[in-house]
């Protein structure tokens, strides 16, 4: 289904509206929730310091260097997480039992209580795997 999108009436498709920001990758918003302004701030900062633009050509192209770092750095955070992902399922070929034990561990000495949130949330269905209730878990 094709959905117009002209000047005068801005229409856009049903669900798409905020898929970018959703997806924070192609996102036209500079910093996401979860991250911080003021490490954006920061890079800015350190931006102005090293091009001292003259004038709003100038001023804007440092600016707009900045979002694109930004950017940059949220995908390659991105793309690291993912990788790691896959390290810790077992059902990936790139799954490492010694890290997932690791993790494990790391997250019982950090909250002994996750385990048993953990164990009591499994419910084991006709499927191959559990499903887990992730509002149990959380903390």
């Amino acid at each position: 289904m094709e959905h117009a999108m002209t000047a005068e009436t801005k229409v856009r498709p049903t669900g798409k509206r905020n898929n970018a920001f959703k997806h924070g990758v192609f996102s036209n918003v500079t910093i996401l929730p979860g991250e911080d302004p003021d490490d954006f701030a920061e890079l800015g900062t350190a931006l102005f310091l090293e091009w001292q633009p003259d004038g709003p050509t100038e001023t804007d192209a440092v600016f707009t260097i900045a979002k694109c770092l930004w950017r940059k750095r949220r995908i390659q955070l991105f793309i690291k997480a993912t990788i790691d992902k896959r390290a810790l399922d077992p059902h990936h070929k790139a799954f490492d039992s010694e890290l997932s034990d690791l993790a494990l561990s790391t997250v019982l000495a950090l909250d002994p209580e996750f385990f048993v949130r953990f164990f009591t949330s499994i419910h084991i269905s006709k499927q191959k795997s559990p499903r887990i209730n992730p509002s149990i878990c959380a903390t």
